[in-house]
């Protein structure tokens, strides 16, 4: 997801919509969290992410993703807004890149 992001809107750092600004940091850093360790992921989050992001799905979900105090953490589903948030970011990105 992190790529197909990347590829539709351009790198992350140059987004300026905020929810769509805090879905891809999230899923970076979950990202990176399981690349470095899939078995045991933990949160590796450089001090220029350790923000919290807001997040609005167009189905009217939030969530905000508080990155200020994970870095070296062990990734637990409800620092992502749990499996049925991560679940409704999923298909709310499919239909972003659609």
């Amino acid at each position: 997801m992190d790529e197909t992001l990347d590829e539709v809107f351009g790198k992350a750092a140059s987004d300026t919509e905020p929810s769509r600004v805090g879905i891809r940091v999230m899923v970076n850093q979950l990202r990176n969290a399981f690349a470095h360790n899939p078995w045991r992921p933990r949160w590796m989050v450089f001090a220029k992410y350790r923000n919290a992001y807001p997040i609005t799905l167009n189905d009217g979900s939030t969530f905000t993703f508080d990155a200020t105090n994970l870095d070296g953490q062990f990734v637990k589903p409800e620092q992502v807004g749990g499996f049925e948030f991560w679940v409704k970011l999923l298909r709310h990105c499919e239909g972003l890149v659609a």
